[in-house]
C-alpha cells in the first residue's frame, strides 16, 4: 500500500486538473492521478489511471463537487492505492501536453519545439520525458489529426475538436443544433444558461 498518510481530503481542498495528451481530463491528488469514471450533477466520480494497468491494477478511488472551473475533493484516501505517488508523473504529462499543442499551432519542427520545451523544463523532470523520438511522432500525429478536423470537406463533415467543446473539468460547453440544412452551433454551459435564465435585467 502507498505510505501517504491517510486523509478524506488530501492535504489540498481542491485536486489539480490536468488534460491528458488524448484531450480527455485527469485531476492530480497528492501526486496520484485519476481519470474520470462517471458524474452526478456536480459529483464527479474518479478512479486510480493504474486501474487498468495488469501490473499493479489500483482500484483506488475519489469523489469531488465540481464548483465551477474547479473540483473540491470530498473523498480521498491515499492509503486506498497500492503504489507510491508520483509528484513528477503530472508534470511530466503538462510538458507532453504543452509540446503536443505548440505543434498544433506552430510551424517550427518537431525536434525545436521539443529541444525548447524540454530546455525550459525543471532537470528533475527531463529524465521522466518521453524520449524525444516519441513525442516527435506524437507532435506529428497531432499536427495530421488537426489538419483533418479544421479542413472539412463539407458541412456535415465538419467535427468540433475536444479540445475547443470540453472545459478542462470535462463539462461540455459547445451544443450542436441542426434544423434540416441548417446547423448552428451554440457556445456555453448548462451552468452559464442557469445564471442567464436567473439574471434579473
Amino acid at each position: 500500500m502507498a505510505s501517504s498518510k491517510n486523509s478524506d481530503i488530501g492535504t489540498r481542498s481542491y485536486a489539480e486538473v490536468i488534460k491528458s495528451t488524448k484531450g480527455k481530463c485527469k485531476i492530480n491528488i497528492d501526486g496520484f492521478l485519476y481519470i474520470k469514471d462517471k458524474n452526478r450533477d456536480d459529483v464527479y466520480y474518479w478512479i486510480c489511471e493504474r486501474k487498468s494497468q495488469k501490473e499493479t491494477k489500483c482500484t483506488a478511488r475519489a469523489t469531488t463537487i465540481r464548483t465551477g472551473e474547479q473540483h473540491k475533493i470530498h473523498k480521498f484516501n491515499a492509503q486506498q492505492h497500492n503504489h507510491a505517488p508520483e509528484a513528477s508523473k503530472s508534470e511530466v504529462l503538462k510538458t507532453c501536453i504543452q509540446m503536443k499543442e505548440l505543434g498544433q499551432i506552430s510551424n517550427d519542427q518537431p525536434a525545436r519545439i521539443t529541444n525548447d520545451v524540454i530546455a525550459t523544463t525543471s532537470r528533475e523532470i527531463q529524465p521522466c520525458l518521453p524520449r524525444k523520438d516519441a513525442v516527435r511522432q506524437q507532435i506529428k500525429r497531432a499536427r495530421r489529426v488537426c489538419d483533418e478536423e479544421l479542413a472539412p470537406k463539407t458541412l456535415d463533415d465538419f467535427k468540433l475538436p475536444d479540445a475547443y467543446s470540453i472545459t478542462l473539468n470535462g463539462i461540455h460547453f459547445a451544443k450542436n443544433i441542426t434544423e434540416g440544412t441548417e446547423r448552428i452551433l451554440l457556445f456555453t454551459t448548462a451552468e452559464n444558461l442557469k445564471w442567464l435564465q436567473e439574471a434579473k435585467f
